[in-house]
């Protein structure tokens, strides 16, 4: 089913709030006027004229000067809260002449209600798993397999496990790792956050679990989605990285076992079972996550929505979600905020899968071809028809095409993105890039982590797959095309600077391309997909060098040595004062990555070997 831009009539944002909603409370508000008053006339109308530009609905009709009442009905739509502050840290005080004093008025209500004891939810409907989890971490072995399709809350369930963790817990995600290497370094990077140990291998991470293991009676180490490690796709290369990992952890429980117990666990989380084997006995104990009881979708739904009464319809709207909380998580703030009610939304889906089942019938091969190829074929394996349709009423509920062309462009961000990444994406001032991002977390198409030093954005994973299916149907087409150059500048002005660094602290280079790996590929996936780098011209004749010798030598050891040699000659013309190379150095690093990324990606997809335009032009080994 093609994506329309066409909606039943939007309901306008911020409708009378009703008595069951939660109110401002006072200690709250009082924020809201004093932060208020620490603007100018003329700040405040900047600021108002930006949240204008942005939303449509009654934010449209507030006044240029009513910068309270925009932070009002901010509040209740669930951009701010006293818990979320973004808006007014990064908005607001950015706009104001007295910033100083606006951020130390909102470390003094953080403080305030640090004093408050506000008692931690409970996560719903996951008890059962929770405490059959612990259980088997008091058994053997002392490694544990949680897995389920896409959408069930795995991640969710065991973070909460860490929580729970009586020692010392610690979470890695593995998204995108696809090599051990990867394994080490994101490891190590839980473990030694400052750096101090530049290594990235087995012997580093032991030593450093046993100086964990030292100050704690048992330590929990996650391993979050680690589906590329599974060993379940049926390819030689994820069997023997399987194999690998499993070798390397089992080694880890091993090196930390005392008087035959082991002081480590481990918890793994995948969508599907890993293949866990060892010699003499089973190397891993698994749990199956499944979709929550109707019972608990309820709760969650209900808690979520924040009505004391119960809203006409729940039972149809719980049974709509299949168990899954990621779809309740997208219906919640339609509800919540009275952008649609439950019988409209639910008449809006009964209708469009009525219409979708005509089209079927009617052309069953080609429905289902236009529908793999737009909503992508591992989105459709994790959600039905009607949570997929759940999904697109979310998106077209969104307060504003800015919203809409945002999340599609966001979508394009592999690992956390920061505000700054996201403004050179949507080509936005910061303070503007950060009204988006708040609405867009308000609507839970992005999140979070609570725990995290610095503010990162997210989508889910199931989220993320289905914005690009958006932005690959002909609707935001240009958009997606856009944020897609977009994209690719910004990371090959990363890798630019990373190439700078090479010569100073390789290190730190690398650590910075490893950080963000997943990215990096991707912005470099997209222009090979033309066969020509999108670099500046300057650097051109390098790249025509590094395809003719990509072309000549297939070795990369034999690849290596030469850029090398490269190197090292540029150093001895620095010392002795001539030029011949020194100007080639960070550039032929910068291209030397390049080079290297090429192969690695043709490799990761198993893409058919490209024809090097060097080959094209008929120029042989002896031009070198």
């Amino acid at each position: 089913m093609t994506l329309q831009p066409k909606m039943a009539s939007l309901e306008t944002l911020g409708e009378e709030v009703s008595a069951d909603e939660e109110k401002i409370s006072p200690h709250f508000d009082e924020l809201l006027r004093d932060v208020t008053e620490k603007l100018s006339a003329e700040e405040i109308t900047s600021v108002v004229a930006s949240i204008k530009n942005t939303f449509e609905g009654n934010f449209e009709v507030q006044k240029e000067h009513d910068l309270y009442s925009c932070l009002q009905l901010f509040t209740r739509q669930g951009f701010l809260s006293d818990q979320n502050l973004t808006l007014l840290e990064r908005l607001v005080a950015r706009k104001s002449s007295k910033k100083e004093d606006i951020k130390q008025r909102i470390e003094n209500f953080k403080l305030s209600r640090q004093v408050e004891v506000t008692p931690r939810q409970e996560l719903k409907g996951r008890e059962t798993d929770l405490q059959a989890i612990m259980a088997k971490f008091a058994g053997e072995p002392a490694i544990v397999n949680l897995y389920g399709s896409g959408g069930l809350g795995k991640t969710t369930l065991a973070r909460e496990i860490c929580l729970k963790w009586p020692g010392k817990s610690m979470a890695v995600d593995l998204r995108g790792v696809t090599e051990m290497k990867g394994v080490y370094f994101q490891v190590m990077l839980a473990l030694d956050p400052k750096q101090t140990i530049i290594r990235y291998d087995e012997n580093p991470v032991v030593e450093q679990l046993r100086k964990l293991i030292n100050e704690s009676h048992e330590v929990l180490l996650l391993l979050d989605n680690a589906d590329q490690l599974s060993g379940d796709d049926g390819w030689d290369h994820a069997k023997n990285l399987n194999t690998m990992l499993m070798g390397f952890l089992e080694r880890l429980v091993d090196h930390m076992t005392i008087e035959k117990k082991p002081r480590l666990k481990v918890l793994l989380t995948s969508r599907t079972r890993f293949q866990g084997k060892s010699r003499d006995k089973p190397a891993v104990q698994y749990h199956e996550l499944k979709a929550l009881e109707k019972g608990s979708s309820k709760a969650i739904l209900q808690s979520a929505i924040g009505f004391s009464a119960e809203i006409p319809e729940m039972e149809k709207v719980v049974e709509l979600s299949k168990g899954k909380p990621v779809v309740l998580q997208v219906i919640a703030p339609i509800l919540r905020q009275r952008i649609e009610t439950a019988e409209k939304l639910l008449g809006t889906i009964e209708q469009e899968m009525a219409m979708l089942e005509s089209q079927e019938k009617a052309t069953p091969s080609t429905a289902h071809d236009i529908q793999k190829s737009e909503e992508g074929d591992s989105l459709s394996e994790e959600i039905d028809k009607e949570q997929l349709l759940c999904f697109k009423k979310m998106f077209f509920l969104l307060p504003s095409d800015s919203f809409r062309n945002s999340a599609v462009a966001l979508s394009l961000f592999c690992r956390p993105f920061s505000e700054e990444a996201a403004a050179s994406i949507l080509a936005a001032d910061p303070s503007e890039a950060v009204i988006l991002l708040e609405g867009l977390r308000s609507r839970n198409v992005l999140s979070v982590d609570p725990e995290a030093k610095e503010v990162l954005y997210e989508f889910h994973p199931l989220m993320r797959s289905f914005l690009e299916s958006v932005g690959n149907g002909p609707v935001f087409k240009q958009v997606y095309s856009k944020a897609k150059d977009r994209f690719s500048k910004l990371y090959m002005t990363k890798m630019k600077v990373n190439a700078a660094m090479l010569d100073k602290d390789y290190v730190s280079a690398f650590y910075h391309f490893d950080l963000d790996k997943l990215n990096f590929q991707l912005a470099f996936d997209i222009p090979f997909k033309s066969d020509y780098l999108l670099v500046e011209d300057k650097f051109q004749e390098q790249i025509m060098v590094c395809y003719l010798v990509e072309a000549m030598i297939d070795d990369s050891r034999q690849r290596r040595k030469i850029y090398k040699s490269w190197a090292e000659g540029a150093e001895e013309d620095g010392k002795e004062g001539r030029n011949n190379l020194a100007n080639f150095t960070i550039e032929s690093c910068y291209c030397f990555i390049l080079l290297n990324l090429r192969f690695l990606l043709r490799r990761r997809t198993a893409m058919p070997r490209i024809n090097c335009p060097c080959e094209t032009a008929g120029l042989k080994a002896e031009a070198l």
